[in-house]
Parts: structure tokens; sequence; C-alpha cells
């Protein structure tokens, strides 16, 4: 995760979270819980890839993204 000092388009908050992943990335405001997800993600398919090696961590992704 990385912090980036952007406002959130819902409620301008600064800094929000981006997240890195293999076919894009996704942003997450911790004030207001807004996402931003790039066209094409498959979070679901990067999420069962990282549950066979750290199921907590692939846990603890779901929970932050609320899915």
């Amino acid at each position: 995760m990385i912090k980036v000092d952007g406002p959130c388009p819902e409620c301008s908050q600064s800094p929000v979270n981006r997240f890195d992943l293999m076919d894009g990335e996704i942003w997450i405001c911790p004030g207001c819980g807004y996402q931003e997800i790039t066209a094409g993600v498959d979070i679901e398919a990067q999420l069962n890839a990282l549950a066979e090696y750290d199921p907590e961590l692939a846990a603890g992704w779901r929970e932050e993204l609320g899915i």
C-alpha cells in the first residue's frame, strides 16, 4: 500500500491509499471508504492466488477492500 497525496473525489480527504496490483490499481479513501478500481482488475483472482501462499494476508486484503 502506498499513501498518495491526492484528494478523495468524494470527501476531499488527503492522502488516500493506493494498492498496486498485477493488473492495475485500487484507490481507497480511509476517511469515507470511497474506492476506485482500474478497469480490468480481477481482484478475486489475485486474492485467490495470494491465499495459496499467505491466507492471512489475503484475508486482511479482503477485509480492507470490503469483499
